[in-house]
């Protein structure tokens, strides 16, 4: 249930119970912890330690909707209809940036040549497994 207002949903009763059996809870966690495995590989086995630079986007990307109020919102359903206000929307757009903040961090080391091709396929794996776990 507290998942589900951190990030704005509203479902029916039986999709939280789906959310909250014990083999999902116990899939996302193995899949959280292997994207986390992944992004200590990326840096343990070439020896460098820049990828985990995106480690701090993993916790950034949650701060603005529960820093703006968008997270808690009870009147804001998926599809975008119902009561919202300026900063919940400002709380949004700074999720949607710093996600893309995730993504673009390996990519960039990767150009400016500070982590090699392996580490940023291995980081770039890492935050599609962390954020697919959170959606």
């Amino acid at each position: 249930a507290i998942y589900a207002h951190l990030v704005g949903i509203h479902w029916g009763s039986q999709h939280l119970k789906y959310i909250m059996e014990p083999k999902v809870v116990w899939g996302l966690a193995g899949l959280f912890t292997l994207a986390l495995f992944l992004q200590l590989m990326a840096c343990a086995i070439w020896n460098n330690w820049w990828p985990m630079l995106n480690c701090f986007m993993y916790i950034v990307i949650p701060m603005p909707k529960l820093l703006f109020g968008g997270a808690l919102s009870q009147d804001y359903n998926v599809l975008g209809h119902g009561q919202r206000n300026g900063w919940q929307d400002c709380g949004s757009f700074l999720t949607g940036f710093s996600m893309i903040g995730a993504f673009a961090i390996p990519a960039i080391l990767l150009h400016i040549e500070k982590i090699g091709v392996g580490a940023f396929v291995m980081s770039f794996v890492s935050v599609l497994t962390i954020l697919g776990t959170a959606a």
